[in-house]
């Protein structure tokens, strides 16, 4: 997609965007508990990032009695509230997207984590809507951590400004009325609490080259993110490069995650850095989202991945 942008009064550039790569079902969420016993005793010192990595990585029972950590990304709707008040709104992300020309544009993503797993290429303006369908305005989403005690995924995040409350019939909390999974017994179930996430997702070069090609990584490059949390996206990684992304970081503790509830854009330069996709047909890129959120009281999230050059 080629759009222009005015530099100045007269200069006009024609930028080229490419969106190649989104959260969906396909990336696998591992999950944290850190307030309790962490930062709720850590009050007044700054190393949040050093210190979350030391903990443990949350983990649940099977119905089969199995002990599992991690899962599959499922989506969740995204209402992140405190005290009652609605704190962002899909279309904060929708503008910068709409703003850059991007919103036609499409990107591969799977609905579920359920079977089969049909990928689809999405619109960028359907991506944050209920069944990648933007008719369903009530039920904006991005992706979180899945809640269910299978491992096959069937049980979704109800509301994810309720915890590790679950979608039952009736529940008024649901944006369209219609429950959307099963959970527990137990209708809020501790095993579950979470506060930060790490999508982790595996991509084969050959697999982004249906988007990207050579051209793409010229001199003048750049890696754009459009990101939108319940919480914050603090770092990617890419490849084992660690991108600084949030707006705030390493603030004094009160506000550690840097909030943009409305959605963000981080551009990166690529040329003279490390950091690039590999495309070569066996090239593995590895890759990292990580999502943190207020006490756990807020929980999903979702980042575009666009590539961009000016043309000559």
């Amino acid at each position: 997609m080629i759009a222009e942008k005015r530099i100045g009064k007269k200069k006009i550039i024609r930028v080229h965007r490419v969106p190649f790569l989104c959260i969906d079902g396909r990336w696998v969420a591992n999950y944290k508990w850190l307030f309790d016993g962490f930062a709720a005793e850590a009050e007044g010192y700054t190393g949040y990032v050093d210190a979350w990595d030391d903990c443990e990585w949350g983990s649940f029972i099977t119905r089969e009695g199995i002990l599992h950590v991690g899962n599959l990304a499922r989506s969740a709707q995204y209402i992140p509230k405190y005290s009652g008040e609605i704190l962002g709104y899909v279309a904060g992300v929708l503008d910068l997207l709409e703003a850059d020309g991007l919103l036609n544009e499409k990107v591969s993503a799977w609905k579920e984590n359920i079977r089969p797993l049909i990928p689809e290429m999405v619109e960028l303006q359907n991506l944050y809507y209920k069944d990648f369908d933007n008719r369903n305005l009530k039920c904006p989403i991005v992706f979180s951590r899945p809640q269910d005690n299978e491992v096959g995924g069937n049980g979704c995040l109800c509301d994810n400004s309720k915890q590790s409350v679950f979608c039952r019939p009736g529940y008024d909390e649901i944006c369209d009325g219609i429950a959307t999974g099963y959970g527990p017994d137990r209708f809020y179930d501790r095993q579950f609490w979470a506060d930060s996430i790490w999508f982790e997702r595996t991509i084969r070069g050959i697999d982004l080259r249906g988007r990207l090609s050579r051209d793409d990584f010229r001199v003048g490059s750049r890696l754009v993110m459009y990101i939108i949390a319940a919480g914050s996206v603090p770092r990617v990684r890419i490849n084992g490069i660690w991108l600084i992304t949030s707006p705030i970081y390493f603030p004094p503790y009160g506000d550690p995650y840097g909030f943009v509830f409305n959605g963000f854009k981080k551009v990166f330069e690529l040329s003279g850095e490390r950091l690039i996709f590999n495309i070569g047909d066996e090239d593995i890129n590895e890759i990292i989202v990580e999502h943190i959120a207020p006490h756990g009281n807020n929980l999903g999230a979702q980042v575009v991945f666009v590539l961009e050059h000016d043309e000559v």
